[in-house]
């Protein structure tokens, strides 16, 4: 092979390629935020993860409410004689009511009590005038109810049947996440120009990955559910959009103060007056937004020349009947960046598998050399065998944008 002669100055044109030397940064950059606020609350805070023994990762637990003292009026309640008749056509649920139960008539404001019913519900139910002769009003408005307030009583009166409600059954399944990373004898021995390659720092990020994953699925599940395989299982849980059914609020457009306030005071009606609030970024925009058209600046000319900060950034809300603490969590982005959900503290907790003998934990570990024996190179198992649990789901809401 000949040579090859080079005339003149040597300039940056004149030299071999692949001997120049690349000046590359050795921080390989990763887009951030890196950000999992519900998944970290629920793991890093002094809210205590509970133990799953069961082998099918499936957990339970039981619920009664109080005893209902409402029911609708959904259709026109004529009179029968002085008395109104509640039927399973006319009213929600007629099997609430108790015989001497007094009742209030919303529409009306009448009382009046229940002279007649079967043991056990199930029959028609007589309301007649609380003094025992005066005629009743028809209703009509099915926008009110008639509540239970109090019982009509003789002295050395007889015993009537109990009537409670009884207690249901509610369970979830856990969610296995893992991921291997795995990489070649010479990979691990050779060089790279950057960080971020190499089989610790890319453990790093899997755990990143994973975390990232175990905090979209406690947000989206929807469905929970097993499948059989030979002699073994997978299972998925809900996340909040499969528990939440109760509290679901929908707006168009951009969410105003009047319809988010709605939507607290509706979540305020059970459980504490204490809430955690987490929403998506467009939606917290419109939160902010609304505080910020409420707050002023008043400052004096002199103080105007040190001013540099302007906006509302508030972490709690207040109202009449309960506060709310505010968090932004940036996976709730795309569709859901309008979406935001209202969180009983109490009634909300991490479930994970109990420790594997000889493996360690199964709430989150990284197992090195998983690889085969034989193996040339290295293998990392990350591994998380966890599920989201709430409890009292009418404590809980979602509002989200059409």
């Amino acid at each position: 092979m000949s040579d090859t002669v080079v005339t003149g100055a040597r300039g940056a044109e004149g030299l071999v390629a692949s001997n120049v030397y690349r000046d590359i940064d050795k921080l390989l950059l990763k887009l951030e935020p890196f950000q999992v606020p519900l998944s970290s609350w629920l793991m890093l805070s002094k809210k205590k993860s509970k133990q799953v023994d069961s082998p099918y990762a499936k957990f339970e637990w039981y619920e009664a409410n109080f005893f209902p003292d409402a029911t609708s009026v959904t259709a026109a309640i004529t009179l029968t004689g002085s008395t109104l008749v509640l039927t399973s056509s006319n009213v929600d649920n007629r099997t609430i009511f108790g015989l001497k139960d007094i009742v209030l008539m919303e529409e009306t404001g009448e009382e009046g009590y229940v002279s007649s019913v079967t043991a056990g519900g199930g029959s028609d139910v007589v309301i007649t005038h609380v003094d025992g002769t005066t005629t009743l009003t028809a209703l009509a408005d099915t926008t009110c109810v008639i509540r239970i307030i109090g019982k009509r009583v003789f002295d050395y009166d007889g015993r009537t049947d109990e009537k409670s409600v009884q207690e249901v059954n509610y369970y979830n399944y856990l969610n296995i996440f893992r991921e291997f990373v795995q990489t070649a004898g010479r990979q691990l021995a050779g060089k790279n120009y950057t960080d971020g390659v190499s089989h610790k720092d890319r453990v790093n990020q899997k755990v990143e990955e994973i975390r990232l994953q175990i905090e979209r699925y406690f947000i989206y599940g929807k469905q929970r559910g097993y499948k059989a395989s030979g002699n073994n299982r997978a299972t998925w849980g809900y996340g909040l959009d499969g528990y939440i059914t109760t509290n679901v609020e929908t707006y168009s457009g951009s969410l105003t103060e009047p319809v988010w306030r709605a939507f607290l005071k509706t979540t305020m009606a059970k459980g504490t007056n204490k809430k955690l609030y987490m929403g998506g970024t467009d939606q917290m925009d419109d939160i902010e937004m609304f505080m910020r058209d409420y707050y002023q600046v008043v400052q004096t000319p002199k103080e105007f020349g040190l001013f540099k900060e302007f906006g509302a950034s508030a972490e709690t809300y207040r109202m009449f009947n309960g506060t709310v603490t505010l968090v932004w969590n940036p996976q709730l982005n795309y569709k859901a960046s309008n979406s935001g959900y209202v969180l009983e503290e109490k009634n909300i907790s991490l479930r994970h598998m109990a420790d594997e003998p000889g493996k360690g934990s199964r709430k989150f570990r990284i197992r090195t050399n998983t690889q085969d024996p034989d193996a040339d190179g290295m293998e990392t198992e990350i591994l998380a065998d966890v599920g989201l649990e709430l409890k009292q789901e009418p404590t809980h809401g979602k509002i989200s944008q059409l």
